[in-house]
Formats: C-alpha cells, sequence, structure tokens
C-alpha cells in the first residue's frame, strides 16, 4: 500500500501517515485505469482506514465479515469497484489458510 518502505516490516504510523494521501490516490488512479476485477489487500489491520478510504467505505458495511476467524474479509464488486479481498500477508500462514482464501477469492472473481 506505501510507496516509500521500511528497511523491515510496515511502515511506522508517521510514515505511514505522510504518505496516506498519496496510496490512497495512487491507488484509486490503479483501479481506475487498470479496472481490475479483484483486488487483494494483505495488510489485514495495518492501513485499514485506507484500504476503506479506496473501496469508499469507511464504515466498513459492504464486506462480509464472516471469515473474521480466518483472517479473511471479502467484498463483491459494487458501485464500479472490484471484488476485494482482506487479508493477512500469507507469508508464515499455514498452507490450508491459504487455501480458504484462495477459494474466497475465487468465489468472488470467476476468472482468478
Amino acid at each position: 500500500m506505501c510507496k516509500i518502505g521500511a528497511k523491515r516490516g510496515n511502515p511506522g504510523r508517521r510514515l505511514f501517515d505522510i504518505q496516506r494521501d498519496l496510496a490512497v490516490k495512487t491507488l484509486r488512479q490503479e483501479v481506475k485505469v487498470y479496472r481490475p476485477e479483484l483486488i487483494w489487500f494483505v495488510t489485514w489491520d495495518y492501513g485499514r482506514e485506507a484500504v476503506m478510504e479506496v473501496l469508499d467505505d469507511p464504515t466498513e458495511e459492504t464486506w462480509d465479515k464472516s471469515g473474521n476467524c480466518n483472517w479473511i474479509w471479502r467484498r463483491s464488486a459494487e458501485d464500479g469497484l472490484p471484488a476485494a479481498v482482506l487479508s493477512r500477508h500469507p507469508l508464515g500462514a499455514p498452507r490450508e489458510l491459504v487455501q480458504k482464501w484462495l477459494l474466497a477469492a475465487s468465489e468472488l472473481s470467476p476468472s482468478y
């Protein structure tokens, strides 16, 4: 999500806040230009407010949170915006969990 990273892990709060608006504007423009069928955010709690802003859903009302116990939320395509998946990063995640995420993504986007 951030265009300027940290040496390790995600950028800290201060660095994220400095580039938050740029990240939102850039992602919105990428959605507009590339018209993806599905966006997969592997950020989970990190920058969640920015994710919701990109998808015009600050209240998180359009998300299916029934997979919360498996670290996944999903959202169908809506109002000209693509379907989306929000999960933790797959690095280090159990294979079975990643398989559940892939299944959820394929249900949202048949060509995925």
